[in-house]
């Protein structure tokens, strides 16, 4: 239970203002993103007091103006696309301005609608398409959406986490919800997943997941739409079914390293991961493949960008994006040493390597593996055609 209480000092008697009451558990614990009260702040002219509050899940939020007299309140829901308020303050003449994670709203409290919003400027973390190529997905601090066709921004989704985002992908299924989106924040135990169909529905929450006892840090969608890659700090590496949650695919980096990026094989037989050792790692998913995970060594500095190049055989090769200054192509079969240490993993070669002016942050390829697309810190991006036959 939170509590928002005002006190007479002279009387030391107190009056309750506003009161918010979450579930517990058997055991008394709060269970999940409990509703509670955030803040409670006077008004400018000492008559008002502005309540704060989350509702459970901590996505929504509300706003409560009372008077010091009567009691007498005034209330507006915020949208949950803006996330929760941590604080709400008066401004000016029938204004109110709350603070949502790392951004600024300024609002009319008669008309209860949104005048102006204030956000730092932030990098992009991240961007994809949907399947259909008509939509394109970016990621910062919020995702916004769109059109390909003419560059429209057509959708936006404020404050998916309370920090920036660190990853971002889209399902390769449409349902009747529409299009599926999976974001992940900085230090976040949750990877969230949402729906968006159309600019007037806009997002909507579908749900979370989580690996037990580490905060997820990258989460991508395998091609066939329904099963999501989860990394963790603390190295394990997880691929969940939305159908079953229960069956999952486990697996761990080496001690004391982490995945910086994760890309499936079209395909989805192989998963690629870069991890924080600077060393690149392919696995093979496939039930009945006896191929151990083929780690590959070479990189000076960290792997940005990873990626799966297959031509149509069954021999895959592995791009890796480093800022060291190099885009490599391994070869994970060609082993040239037999195992590591614990004889649970093989070592890949290296086949090319492409030295660039500065560090390189992106890597991918086209589905036929005849073109390879890289993206640099000195703003370059460059396309890399295979030789003809």
């Amino acid at each position: 239970v939170t509590t928002a209480t005002s006190w007479d000092l002279s009387t030391q008697k107190g009056r309750r203002l506003d009161q918010v009451k979450a579930e517990l558990s058997e055991s008394g614990q709060s269970t999940g993103s409990n509703a509670q009260i955030k803040s409670v702040r006077f008004g400018n002219s000492g008559d008002q007091v502005v309540i704060s509050r989350t509702g459970k899940g901590g996505r929504t939020g509300r706003v409560s103006i009372v008077q010091w007299d009567d009691l007498a309140t005034k209330s507006f829901d915020l949208p949950s696309s803006i996330g929760a308020p941590e604080t709400a303050f008066l401004f000016g003449q029938n204004q109110l301005i709350t603070l949502n994670g790392e951004a600024a709203f300024r609002w009319s409290v008669d008309g209860k609608e949104k005048i102006k919003s204030y956000r730092p400027l932030a990098a992009v973390t991240g961007a994809c398409f949907t399947s259909d190529g008509k939509i394109a997905a970016t990621a910062s601090r919020s995702v916004r959406l769109w059109t390909t066709d003419s560059g429209e921004a057509i959708g936006k989704l404020e404050n998916p986490h309370r920090g920036r985002v660190t990853s971002l992908d889209v399902s390769n299924r449409v349902g009747p919800s529409g299009y599926l989106f999976v974001t992940t924040g900085v230090g976040e135990p949750a990877a969230r997943l949402w729906s968006w169909k159309d600019r007037e529905t806009g997002f909507r929450p579908a749900g979370e997941l989580f690996i037990e006892g580490t905060t997820v840090r990258i989460a991508r969608f395998a091609p066939d739409g329904v099963h999501i890659m989860l990394a963790g700090d603390d190295g394990s590496i997880q691929i969940q079914s939305l159908g079953d949650p229960s069956s999952k695919f486990q697996w761990n980096l080496p001690e004391n390293s982490f995945a910086t990026c994760c890309a499936f094989s079209n395909d989805g037989h192989y998963l690629a991961v870069g991890a924080s050792d600077k060393l690149a790692w392919l696995i093979d998913l496939r039930p009945t493949s006896t191929m151990k995970p083929r780690f590959m060594k070479g990189h000076a500095d960290r792997i940005e960008s990873i990626c799966v190049l297959q031509d149509g055989t069954d021999q895959p090769r592995v791009l890796t994006a480093s800022r060291d200054k190099s885009m490599r192509v391994w070869d994970p079969r060609l082993s040239v040493e037999t195992a590591d240490s614990s004889g649970e993993s093989e070592k890949g070669r290296k086949v090319l390597e492409f030295k660039l002016p500065q560090g390189v942050t992106a890597v991918d390829c086209t589905s036929d593996g005849r073109l390879v697309v890289t993206a640099g810190r000195d703003g370059r991006v460059l396309l890399w055609p295979a030789r003809s036959p």
